[in-house]
């Protein structure tokens, strides 16, 4: 019965009919795809934000550490801190 409707179905549709089909279809088509884009760019957009987030923070901390590092350096607080390469760069400074 089914294969029956279908066919009767077929046969009274006009051209112009699925061609308006088609129209809407690629329409629709066209609609979700440029949701998935804009959300995709939404989701990455959110990636780099979050990674310049990071990059602050290491910055912020390398910083902090570096400042706090200088100033044991010039108390002479560091000897059993650093390497022998950051020892020889501390004296070919002076």
């Amino acid at each position: 019965m089914d294969e029956m409707f279908t066919e009767m179905v077929w046969m009274k549709c006009s051209p112009r009919w699925f061609l308006i089909i088609f129209q809407e279809t690629v329409k629709e088509f066209e609609r979700n795809l440029s949701d998935m884009v804009g959300v995709f760019i939404e989701t990455v957009q959110g990636f780099f934000s979050n990674g310049r987030d990071l990059e602050n923070q290491h910055h912020e901390r390398l910083l902090e550490i570096s400042m706090i590092t200088l100033e044991k350096a010039i108390k002479n607080e560091l000897e059993d801190e650093v390497s022998e390469d950051l020892r020889m760069v501390r004296y070919e400074l002076k």
